[in-house]
C-alpha cells in the first residue's frame, strides 16, 4: 500500500509523521503475526509505536459489556479520582488481564481492548443485546441538558452477519426525567443494531472530520490541553473548543485505541501507546494512519489509561499507561498477560470491554455467562500451553520432557 503522507490532518493539526506512515507500510507488507483470528502488524519509529490488528467479518463477532457499577457512579457527588471533589470511590470497570484469563479458560479465540468511556462521558452510548445503554444520570461536566445532549444521531461501530463491521449513524430518542436522569427509547427501526458501541469520529467516508465534529468530545482533554476542571459545564467546553479550533491549536497526543471498518466489512484495530518510548497519536494523526489502512470509518474509543489491547493468543500487546490518579486502582499484569512487546506494567480498569471472538458459524460470545457457545479451540504449540498454564518459558518444559523420557527408558517393564 503506497503511503503519500498527505491525508485529512492537514485542517488544525500536524499530519501523522511521516517516518510512521512508511513504517506502517513496512510493517503491513511484513505482518508480524498471522492467525486465525487476525492479522497483526506494527510500526515502530524513534518515538512512535503502534499496533495494527485487523480481523475478518466472517471469523469474528463482536461483544460490547459496559461496566455496571461504573453506569452507576453519580459525578454529581462521586468521583473516582483523589484530586477531584467528591466521595471518593474505588474506580469501576473490567480489568483487562482478569478478563483475558477468563476468556482463556473458555478456550476461546479473542481480541481484547478498552470500548468507549459509557460510564464517565455523556454522549458515549451502547447498544447491548438490541437496547440501548447510557449513563442515565450524572456523567462528568454534566449541565443539567444530559437529554439534550443524547438525543439525535450518534456514529456507532457495529458488526452484523452478512454485512459485517460498519460505522453507521442511529438515532436515539431520549426525554428527562426528575433530578437530573434522562430515558431514552428503543427507535422504531428495523436496521436498528443488535451489538454498537458509540465513539468519537475522526473518519467518515474517507473524510477526517475530527475538527467538524469536535463538539462530540465530550472531556475536552481529547483534544486540546485544559487546566482544572471542576465545575466546568459543557457549554464552557464547547466555548473553549471553538476558540482553540479557530486558532489552529494542534491537538495533543495521547495512547489511543482507534476502530474503523475496512474493505469488505472487515475490521481494523490501532492502539497506540503513550510511554518513555512512545509519544502516542492525536486524533488528527489517526485519521492519517487509518486512511493509510484503507479505512473510511474510524472512531476513537478510549485514549490515555483506557487504551489497552490485549489478545488470547499473544498477551498485552501495547504497555498501558497508569496516570498518577489511578495508580491505586491499578492492577499490576502477571508474566502470563505479557507479550514480548511489553516487559511488565499495570492497567487500570476501564469502564467498558470491547471483545472481538472466534465465530463459528453464528456469534459465538453472546450468553448471558459470557461463555462462548460451541468455541473452536484455540491452536497452541504445547510449549505455549505450559507457559500459560504455569507462567515458566518452554525451556522448563524441555527439561520436564527429557526427564519424563530418561525416566520411562530406564524403567523396568
Amino acid at each position: 500500500m503506497p503511503v503519500t503522507g498527505d491525508h485529512g490532518g492537514r485542517r488544525g493539526g500536524p499530519v501523522a509523521d511521516v517516518q510512521m506512515l512508511r513504517a506502517l507500510d513496512r510493517g503491513l507488507a511484513r505482518p508480524a503475526r498471522e492467525t486465525g483470528l487476525y492479522t497483526r502488524s506494527y510500526a515502530c519509529t524513534r518515538d512512535q509505536l503502534l499496533q495494527v490488528l485487523r480481523l475478518a467479518q466472517d471469523r469474528t463477532a463482536l461483544r460490547v459489556q459496559p461496566s455496571r457499577d461504573a453506569l452507576d457512579v453519580d459525578f454529581r457527588y462521586e468521583c473516582t479520582r483523589d484530586d477531584v471533589p467528591g466521595i471518593r470511590r474505588t474506580r469501576p470497570g473490567f480489568l483487562l488481564a482478569a478478563e483475558l484469563d477468563r476468556t482463556r479458560g473458555c478456550t476461546v479465540d479473542a481480541v481484547l481492548l478498552n470500548g468507549n468511556n459509557v460510564g464517565y462521558w455523556g454522549n458515549h452510548l451502547v447498544v447491548e443485546r438490541g437496547l440501548p445503554v447510557y449513563k442515565r444520570r450524572g456523567p462528568t461536566f454534566d449541565d443539567g441538558r444530559l437529554s439534550e445532549h443524547l438525543s439525535g444521531p450518534h456514529p456507532y461501530f457495529t458488526w452484523s452477519e452478512g454485512r459485517g463491521y460498519t460505522v453507521a449513524d442511529y438515532c436515539l430518542d431520549v426525554v428527562a426525567l426528575t433530578e437530573g436522569e434522562v430515558s431514552a427509547r428503543r427507535p422504531e427501526n428495523p436496521n436498528w443494531p443488535t451489538t454498537a458501541l458509540t465513539g468519537f469520529p475522526v473518519l467518515r467516508a474517507g473524510r477526517p472530520v475530527w475538527l467538524e465534529e469536535r463538539h462530540r468530545a465530550w472531556d475536552p482533554r481529547l483534544l486540546y490541553g485544559f487546566g482544572p476542571r471542576s465545575g466546568v459545564t459543557q457549554a464552557h467546553i464547547r466555548q473553549e473548543l471553538d476558540a482553540r479550533a479557530a486558532g489552529g491549536e494542534p491537538p495533543r497526543r495521547h495512547a489511543l485505541t482507534v476502530v474503523g471498518a475496512g474493505a469488505g466489512g472487515d475490521a481494523v484495530v490501532v492502539v497506540a501507546e503513550r510511554s518513555r518510548r512512545s509519544r502516542g497519536l492525536s486524533v488528527a494523526e489517526a485519521a492519517d494512519v487509518m486512511l493509510a489502512l484503507g479505512v473510511q470509518d474510524a472512531l476513537v474509543l478510549g485514549a490515555a489509561g483506557d487504551a489497552q489491547l490485549a489478545t488470547t493468543d499473544e498477551g498485552f500487546l501495547t504497555a498501558p499507561l497508569v496516570e498518577r490518579h489511578a495508580r491505586p486502582d491499578a492492577q499490576p499484569l502477571g508474566a502470563r498477560h505479557l507479550s514480548p512487546y511489553v516487559r511488565s506494567g499495570s492497567a487500570r480498569p476501564v469502564p467498558c470491554l470491547l471483545t472481538l471472538g472466534a465465530a463459528v458459524g453464528e456469534r459465538t460470545m453472546d450468553n448471558d455467562s459470557g461463555a462462548a457457545v460451541e468455541p473452536p479451540r484455540r491452536a497452541a504449540s504445547t510449549a505455549g500451553r505450559y507457559r500459560e498454564w504455569t507462567g515458566l518459558p518452554s525451556v522448563a518444559l524441555a527439561t520436564a520432557v527429557r526427564s519424563a523420557r530418561r525416566d520411562r527408558s530406564t524403567t523396568p517393564v
